[in-house]
């Protein structure tokens, strides 16, 4: 099976290639982290769920981080995702916070993308009084207006655990 075959797959069918062919990681790898590879969001869909489940280890922020500001669409919201089950580093916390700011704010991008973006933001500032004040200013209805049903009621309970 060749790797954009694997990708193509559901994920309960990718998981189980994975687990007999382990040596296809990094051929994932590879494609995830491309700016231009249309399969590139899945790729980054498929590792995101190898690294919820354990069965990898490697952590991909610093990959993130060198391709977030030229991909778009659902290849930046699996990024997203993948760098929400990371520990921010604190050298790149602000970088992360820029970005996700930057989408939460541009209320033209898909809903679901600024949610992540929106929910790793708070994720970054959990220790920044100061920056937590500031992403709060953000999440007026001007924010959420183009939210589905379902987006701004993911929204309301995250802000109501929240504590906002």
């Amino acid at each position: 099976m060749n790797i954009e075959e694997l990708l193509i797959l559901m994920k309960k069918d990718q998981l189980e290639v994975i687990n007999q062919h382990p040596e296809l990681i990094k051929d994932v790898e590879k494609i995830a982290f491309t700016v231009n590879a249309s399969l590139a969001w899945r790729a980054c869909f498929l590792l995101s769920h190898l690294s919820l489940s354990h069965k990898i280890k490697t952590k991909y922020q610093d990959k993130i981080l060198s391709i977030f500001s030229k991909i778009n669409g659902s290849h930046q919201r699996e990024c997203l995702r993948m760098l929400r089950n990371e520990e921010i580093k604190e050298e790149n916390i602000l970088k992360v916070f820029s970005y996700c700011l930057d989408i939460w704010k541009d209320i033209h991008l898909k809903g679901a993308n600024r949610l992540y973006a929106f929910y790793l933001a708070d994720k970054c500032v959990k220790n920044y009084k100061e920056l937590k004040q500031e992403l709060y200013l953000y999440t007026s209805d001007y924010y959420t207006d183009t939210f589905t049903k379902g987006l701004k009621h993911s929204f309301s309970l995250f802000l109501r655990k929240s504590n906002v």
